[in-house]
């Protein structure tokens, strides 16, 4: 991969000048002398303190942490939805920020961008050289709604795309062993449910597709999931769906996040009629989901 090396450079200058001048007025002393005020003296400058070029950590945590990735990637392998044992992205120390390891990236550190500009990000090599990508994450609020053990990634450039919701999975053994779980998903509008059995590992529920362009929205389509499952040994929550007249079946992934599963991150990828062509085109996107 070509590095384009580009130079940044943030310099912030602060100064204050406080000029004291005495009073044009004197006062005669009982001996006839003149009495000089004493004059002031300025108050020494301070200067702002320099902001970390590093993003706060995630989730509360306070050291090394792995986060479990969940979405999709489009790069020279075409598109396909994230597997997490070949794309590593984790809470990091010395620097303590966000470092990722993709086959198409290689290995990257996130820093904030010159200027800063919310949740936007640059992406550089370990040694602090830039790149030509650049990154946003964003946590604690994903589509207006709280979320404490999910976030969400985003990188792009030199022909490169990810989209993906990372965090902190629940740990197989903290896996609930039986009962049914609904989970209220939502991405953009029109929240959906996702319902699992935890004793049988069956995984039931909808899929929503739309078209999606600078004209929309598009009113969503509904799709009931097939072969839903929840793995216990991986964790790994997995289904299809079928929409009528597509040649292909749409996919569905996911990972429950936080203690005792409160959260479920998943990334759909599937077919979506373009209402102007009349054709199948593939869609794609994320959605995270909250226990109810």
């Amino acid at each position: 991969m070509n590095w384009q090396q580009q130079g940044k450079s943030s310099v912030a200058a602060l100064a204050f000048v406080l000029v004291a001048c005495g009073g044009g007025s004197s006062s005669q002393s009982s001996g006839g002398g003149v009495v000089t005020p004493t004059p002031t003296t300025s108050p020494t400058p301070t200067t702002s303190p320099t902001p970390s070029p590093y993003p706060p950590a995630p989730f509360g945590i306070s050291g090394p942490r792995d986060f479990t990735l969940v979405g999709w990637i489009s790069g020279q392998a075409g598109t396909e939805l994230v597997d997490p044992a070949s794309y590593q992205f984790s809470w990091a120390a010395d620097p303590d920020t966000y470092r990722f390891a993709m086959p198409d990236l290689e290995e990257g550190l996130l820093t904030y961008s010159s200027p800063r500009n919310g949740g936007t990000l640059d992406v550089v090599l370990p040694d602090g050289s830039p790149t030509p990508f650049g990154a946003f994450v964003s946590i604690d609020r994903l589509y207006g709604r709280p979320f404490y053990y999910i976030g969400l990634l985003q990188i792009w450039g030199d022909g490169f795309s990810c989209s993906a919701l990372f965090g902190l999975e629940t740990a197989i053994e903290d896996l609930p062993s039986n009962g049914t779980t609904v989970f209220r998903m939502d991405a953009v509008n029109q929240p959906w449910d996702i319902e699992i059995d935890f004793e049988t590992g069956v995984v039931t529920g909808k899929a929503k597709i739309a078209w999606a362009d600078a004209w929309g929205p598009y009113e969503p389509t509904f799709y009931e999931l097939q072969n839903g499952h929840l793995d216990p040994l991986t964790g790994e929550l997995s289904a299809t769906f079928q929409v009528p007249g597509s040649s292909f079946d749409g996919r569905v992934q996911g990972r429950l996040m936080g203690p005792e599963a409160r959260e479920l991150a998943i990334s759909i990828m599937g077919p979506v009629l373009n209402p102007y062509t009349l054709e199948f085109e593939t869609v794609r996107y994320v959605a995270p989901g909250e226990r109810i």
